[in-house]
């Protein structure tokens, strides 16, 4: 934790394959940090890893990182694009809080596994994030919110945990063109 904390000369980091974490307040404050590159093999992003880094313009988190933690991007003033992988599992408190021209998130899965990720009720407050770029289209938040409550409510919620991936989607294709 707290490695390289106000390091004000980083402007380029690679995360290199085999680091498993990303320590609390590893890189906070690190206000040049400009170009963020995150190798394979990451599980986790610790608490306000990030935050206050405040040149950093774009963040790919990689297949395998499962879980970011409390504020770790905070305050990255001009923070425009964050990529989340397949297989995410859950948003930490105010993650991106203040980050004003972060707009959208892309998430490569679709809406449904969107909905699976667990997701504070404030990891994106104080943020301007209105779009989830998902790989079945855009949505925005109120849809995305909108949509899972009526789908849980329609199939009984968790009874799908248990289906594979494609009976997944299949079944929530069917199910949704029946709700309307």
């Amino acid at each position: 934790s707290q490695v390289f904390k106000s390091c004000a000369g980083l402007r380029k980091l690679t995360i290199r394959k085999g680091i498993k974490g990303i320590g609390s307040e590893a890189f906070l404050s690190c206000i040049a940090l400009e170009e963020l590159i995150i190798e394979e093999g990451l599980e986790h992003i610790g608490s306000k890893a990030f935050e206050n880094c405040y040149a950093l313009r774009e963040v790919t988190i990689p297949k395998g990182v499962h879980e970011i933690y409390d504020q770790a991007f905070a305050a990255c003033q001009e923070l425009e694009s964050v990529t989340l992988p397949r297989g995410f599992k859950k948003l930490g408190k105010k993650v991106f809080m203040a980050c004003k021209k972060l707009t959208e998130i892309k998430f490569d899965d679709n809406e449904y596994y969107w909905q699976m990720v667990k997701k504070d009720s404030d990891w994106a407050s104080g943020s301007r994030i209105k779009t989830i770029r998902c790989s079945d289209g855009d949505k925005t938040c109120h849809d995305i919110s909108y949509r899972a409550l009526s789908f849980r409510r329609f199939c009984g919620g968790k009874i799908f945990l248990k289906i594979s991936r494609k009976t997944i989607d299949n079944a929530r294709k069917n199910v949704y063109n029946i709700a309307r």
